[in-house]
């Protein structure tokens, strides 16, 4: 089923309104437009949380002399995760959910879930961390995707056909998805450096720095 093309460019006109009006919001975020041609929103964020940096110490574990290796994790101003870019696609709002593509902030192709310069993630109740962008690729849409209500990824998934978008329908608009964008993949969401003799980057939810140890050595 299919909306009538006139009300869904009215509908899209609102929702960029409202997107428009909260521009000092999307410059805080480090937030760019790109291009709002209908029905597409393009995007770019350009992150700019510190790096954290985890790098190995020989630490005493005990009276005994045992001895082990911690890592001390440092924040690093001038590393930070990549910029990355977003299609908010809003054809056939809001009888249909908006859906979102990742794309490359230079280039604007789709990125591979290999290509991804970002994750998602979002806290719940109780301490613990939902990856909202699973490793792995939709199985409709053959792509990386926004796994998390609202979203036209999530509710077209075969594991979500329980949630449908009419429950959520009035309440999440353009600006929601964006905010949820913002949340998850920015301000939950940096890179982390692993030093030793294997160097490993990676992307991981956001969290003060601490001492995490890593395993014991000989006395």
């Amino acid at each position: 089923m299919r909306l009538d093309p006139e009300v869904s460019r009215a509908k899209f006109d609102q929702e960029v309104q409202k997107l428009r009006g909260r521009s000092i919001m999307l410059r805080s975020w480090c937030c760019f437009e790109r291009e709002i041609t209908f029905p597409n929103v393009d995007l770019v964020f350009v992150p700019s949380r510190s790096a954290l940096v985890m790098i190995p110490i020989a630490v005493q574990l005990g009276p005994a002399g045992s001895s082990g290796i911690q890592l001390q994790a440092t924040e690093v101003s001038w590393l930070t995760t990549r910029a990355f870019g977003v299609r908010v696609a809003m054809s056939d709002f809001d009888l249909r959910p908006p859906s979102v593509e990742f794309r490359d902030a230079w280039t604007w192709e789709l990125v591979s879930d290999a290509g991804m310069v970002t994750r998602g993630f979002r806290p719940l109740p109780g301490g613990d961390i939902q990856n909202i962008t699973p490793p792995g690729l939709h199985p409709r849409t053959e792509r990386p995707f926004l796994c998390a209500q609202g979203v036209r990824e999530y509710h077209e998934h075969p594991e979500h056909s329980g949630d449908d978008w009419m429950r959520h329908r009035g309440s999440i608009g353009l600006v929601e998805i964006v905010t949820l964008i913002h949340d998850s993949c920015v301000s939950n969401c940096r890179a982390n450096l692993v030093l030793g003799a294997q160097l490993r980057l990676g992307m991981g939810p956001f969290a003060p720095p601490q001492l995490a140890q890593v395993g014991n050595g000989s006395p």
